[in-house]
């Protein structure tokens, strides 16, 4: 038998972690401290009120400790590389310009820089991370952004599948956290496989080799298969409100519905594809359960020999905020209010969408 381990991941800093067994987990929040809003009073008030907002209030956060934070700018972050010859070197620069080790992230040396993300406060400090940047020291990468590859946790001599690599943060974490595994990185969009070829180069990774297919159909490769496959899906970015502004006018209930099919399609072609024993790690940007604890529940149905598996999440993220994950989620309309669970009002919605104890009532006959 194989393991899901499914990560619910909102890169923007509200990062949700939801590791379930069948319909329970954990859910793990980072929020950023110490930078104002940047948006302002009145448009704040409106925010307080769009569907994304409500989304927040109907999962049962506590929404003015959220929203206080959702409204800021991201940090600016990134890992330095460990394999470097000028690591320590760049260490002691970050250290000089004010940075700070992520203790909950020392395993891949994070930094948190005191100003948010790509502003830099001098022109000092602008050249010198691009610098660090450009040769190969550090990688720009949210804090977020960094965990589903710590949960996949790549071993000596093992193929990994990387699903939906490009940019490749994830990809080049992969490689550089395990030089001896064998890292396929898979990348459907050709716009986008330069970046993701780029990024390999300047680190000066070697142990990845790069496809492009339809996540959906990736071709099977000799029995036993890959040892571990990352998910780290399109989705609606609901959750990149921290450094996507639009997301909090432009994303509607509807939009992670309609990209569930794609989601799950995506993760069971993963699930065909590894070996048994091995693991799968799903991930998105998304605090939509619809994009999230419905596309496990749905995988559990369709791969039947897939079992969920608990990771001990406070252990592996000590010192971060945790809240519990759902075994329940609300079905919203398009003005983000919650449908009701009679059976007229759930008809229209697939029964796949829908929490466990609610999926009878969903279903059309």
């Amino acid at each position: 038998m194989s393991v899901l381990a499914t990560l619910t991941c909102g890169r923007a800093g509200v990062k949700s972690l939801a590791l379930l067994e069948v319909t329970t987990g954990v859910r793990k929040f980072w929020m950023g401290a110490g930078m104002d809003s940047y948006f302002e009073k009145e448009t704040i008030q409106e925010m307080r009120d769009l569907p994304l907002s409500n989304l927040a209030r109907k999962i049962g956060l506590n929404f003015e400790e959220w929203f206080s934070h959702a409204a800021k700018p991201l940090p600016e972050t990134f890992r330095v590389n460990p394999h470097h010859p000028d690591k320590e070197w760049a260490q002691k620069i970050i250290d000089k310009l004010g940075g700070k080790p992520v203790q909950w992230l020392s395993e891949i040396d994070a930094w948190q820089m005191p100003w948010p993300r790509g502003k830099a406060p001098d022109e000092y400090s602008k050249a010198m991370i691009q610098e660090l940047h450009d040769i190969g020291c550090i990688t720009r990468q949210e804090l977020v952004s960094m965990m589903p590859p710590l949960v996949l946790k790549p071993q000596p001599h093992e193929l990994v599948l990387d699903s939906c690599a490009s940019p490749g943060s994830k990809t080049t974490q992969l490689a550089l956290m395990q030089p001896l595994a064998g890292i396929v990185a898979n990348e459907p969009n050709a716009s986008r496989l330069n970046m993701l070829v780029t990024n390999c180069g300047r680190l000066g990774i070697d142990n990845v080799a790069i496809i492009q297919h339809d996540g959906r159909f990736i071709s099977k490769i000799p029995p036993p298969g890959f040892d571990a496959v990352l998910c780290d899906v399109p989705c609606t970015g609901s959750a990149t409100m921290r450094k996507n502004r639009g997301v909090w006018w432009n994303w509607s209930p509807k939009d992670g519905r309609d990209l569930f099919s794609l989601q799950v399609e995506i993760v069971e072609r993963a699930c065909l594809l590894t070996r048994p024993g091995g693991r799968v790690v799903y991930s998105t940007c998304s605090m939509d359960p619809i994009e999230n604890e419905a596309v496990v529940l749905e995988i559990l149905h369709r791969c039947p020999w897939m079992k969920l598996d608990v990771i001990p999440v406070e252990d592996l993220y000590a010192g971060a905020i945790l809240h519990p994950g759902f075994n329940h989620w609300p079905i919203l309309d398009e003005s983000g209010e919650e449908v009701t669970d009679d059976f007229e009002s759930l008809a229209n919605f697939s029964p796949s969408h829908l929490p466990p104890r609610l999926r009878k009532k969903g279903e059309k006959t």
